[in-house]
């Protein structure tokens, strides 16, 4: 009887321990991976901070970081984007262009979902 409350309870402390590390998904987890947009476009989020958008009509590279509950994506030859993270649980963003942008092309705002 012993053995069976010590296998019991060492299954519950592993369920725990399961629930708790799946629950506090770090929201940099959260952003990689790849979105697809409502008009097509692709964004790839890599773990080491770089990225790729693929707008319609190439492929750009640049690097991600997150400040202040948004995601900041600077691109090394179009307009840089951004999108405001939920809080919680969150299957979308909305990316639109950097306010604070001084590249000459430009980008419409798009709804983004993780594939």
């Amino acid at each position: 009887m012993k053995n069976f409350k010590t296998i019991i309870a060492t299954l519950l402390l592993t369920i725990s321990t399961i629930l708790l590390v799946a629950c506090g998904q770090s929201t940099k987890d959260k952003m990689i991976g790849t979105w697809i947009g409502s008009d097509g476009s692709i964004i790839v989020l890599n773990q080491d901070g770089t990225s790729q958008i693929d707008g319609g009509s190439s492929i750009t590279d640049g690097t991600w970081t997150l400040k202040d509950g948004y995601l900041y994506i600077e691109r090394e030859t179009k307009a840089d984007v951004m999108a405001k993270i939920p809080n919680g649980d969150f299957s979308s963003i909305t990316v639109e262009e950097d306010p604070n942008n001084d590249s000459s092309s430009s980008w419409n705002t798009e709804i983004f979902t993780k594939k």
